[in-house]
């Protein structure tokens, strides 16, 4: 795989493997809601949203600034970047 283009003072993180835990047992509470795919279990509806949409539905957003490859799975991790990157 070939490095990827660098814009100055931006970094594009390389991929990380993480571990996956374990889903939890939906009998430990019942206000738990579990994904229905992995089975991954989330304490509210709007982080089993988040999860479904960043993790199972590959939803991308693309850097728009020019040069840039920096992809994230969520909206608010690409305005972070914009943010931290591309406003000087």
């Amino acid at each position: 795989m070939t490095p990827s283009p660098q814009i100055e003072g931006c970094r594009v993180p390389d991929p990380v493997v993480t571990r996956r835990t374990l889903p939890q047992p939906a009998a430990i509470s019942p206000t738990l809601s579990i994904c229905k795919i992995c089975s991954r279990s989330f304490a509210d509806r709007k982080s089993l949203w988040n999860h479904d949409q960043s993790i199972h539905k590959k939803r991308r957003y693309d850097c728009d600034v020019r040069g840039c490859t920096y992809r994230a799975t969520r909206a608010a991790n690409l305005r972070r970047h914009k943010r931290t990157c591309h406003e000087h």
